[in-house]
């Protein structure tokens, strides 16, 4: 959730300097998906679109809780959706369409084993195959009948190569990718470029001669090779932004950000002697908006809002601030 914090503070304040209206977020290569269903939940009166190749059983049960959690805002008179309340009250039921597996009895466990269930099986083929595939369908069948509410609905997933949502993008997108192997990032960034969008990667495998291809590196380890082509990727393509995350969530760390004009980015955003180095991403991490920022389209809703951090993450989904 960091990430998706990183993504709303640059467009809170970019959007509000630059005169750049976001109004759809393209999450591409996106995986299980779970940022840009945080960004549909978030923004109800903006749309996403994710692309990949596999649509993951994963992507249906997030965008089935959140849109729970959606309902729940909307309808509730200021309630929020619990997971854990409703773990409890649907004991029995779980205990009887999943057996022994989710005979757990500590709330915190059995609120982990749940969404760990979510995550999607290896695509690699196994004699398990046909029986985890019937599981993940009754997971989301079970979510579909105890559930309130419904899906997301301003979310839509295509099968496909990531570029094949190109002409639907525009100079009031946000094309990501995050996480994306390969090409997949330098197609990402050259997509929305020639599309005048935003962008936003999160490299994860950087080729080399992707970025720099005359060029002979020598006895760098992982971590420098990692820092100096994101480095490159960044000049190649005019970056606006370079942000780290915490590197206890992944040992990519680093968020670039391109695409809006050089001026409103320099007044949305802290100077570079400003910001942090990089190398400690803790204590001055900026974060989603302020609350008073939040008065303008980027309002975060009150399950999000309330769970903002001391510094400026967003707590994972059923915790309650400082919790």
């Amino acid at each position: 959730t960091e990430a998706f914090a990183v993504i709303v503070s640059f467009l809170a304040k970019a959007e509000k300097n630059s005169g750049k209206k976001i109004e759809t977020f393209f999450d591409l290569a996106c995986g299980h998906g779970f940022v840009g269903l945080l960004f549909a939940c978030s923004f109800p009166g903006k749309k996403v679109r994710a692309c990949d190749w596999v649509e993951r059983p994963a992507f249906s049960a997030y965008s089935r809780v959140l849109g729970a959690i959606s309902f729940c805002e909307s309808n509730g008179g200021g309630k929020t959706f619990d997971a854990k309340a409703w773990l409890v009250e649907n004991e029995a039921k779980i205990k009887h369409v999943f057996g022994d597996a989710a005979n757990v009895t500590d709330s915190e466990t059995k609120h982990a084993s749940t969404i760990a269930s979510f995550e999607p099986v290896s695509e690699t083929p196994s004699t398990s195959k046909s029986s985890n595939k019937e599981d993940e369908k009754r997971l989301i069948r079970f979510l579909d009948e105890n559930l309130p509410g419904s899906y997301l609905e301003n979310v839509s997933f295509t099968r496909g190569d990531l570029i094949s949502l190109r002409p639907e993008m525009n100079e009031n997108s946000l094309v990501a990718a995050l996480h994306g192997c390969n090409s997949s990032t330098k197609e990402t960034v050259e997509t929305a470029i020639e599309q005048e969008s935003a962008w936003c990667v999160m490299p994860c495998c950087v080729q080399k001669d992707l970025y720099m291809p005359n060029c002979v590196m020598q006895k760098l380890n992982d971590a420098n090779r990692y820092a100096f082509l994101v480095g490159a990727l960044a000049q190649k393509y005019d970056a606006n932004l370079v942000r780290a995350i915490d590197a206890k969530i992944t040992n990519r760390t680093l968020m670039v950000f391109g695409g809006l004009s050089r001026d409103g980015t320099r007044d949305g955003l802290p100077n570079d002697d400003q910001a942090d180095n990089g190398t400690q991403n803790t204590e001055r991490n900026e974060g989603p908006p302020s609350k008073e920022s939040q008065k303008g389209p980027f309002t975060l809703p009150a399950f999000l809002a309330a769970r903002v951090t001391p510094v400026g993450g967003v707590a994972a989904l059923g915790e309650t601030k400082g919790g």
